[in-house]
């Protein structure tokens, strides 16, 4: 997926990402671009909504990753 340069420096935004000065000067265009200002509001709320699903791992899933690793333990070469 390709995302546009300012996509990607409003994600680093929203994450406290970017550097002090780059962060005054996104914030000051958000101030001046309405358009602008709404995506990054939308990408706000899709994060937040994101952060707040969360799912367990299926009980099968979890046996058949720990048996793998059991298996593949450099431990047993000793």
């Amino acid at each position: 997926m390709v995302k546009d340069p300012t996509q990607d420096k409003l994600l680093q935004l929203i994450y406290n990402e970017l550097p002090p000065k780059e962060t005054i000067q996104l914030l000051e265009e958000l101030s001046h671009n309405r358009p602008l200002y709404e995506v990054y509001q939308q990408m706000k709320e899709d994060i937040s909504s994101f952060n707040s699903y969360q799912e367990s791992p299926n009980n099968t899933s979890i046996k058949i990753i720990l048996e793998e690793s059991c298996s593949s333990s450099p431990m047993e070469m000793i």
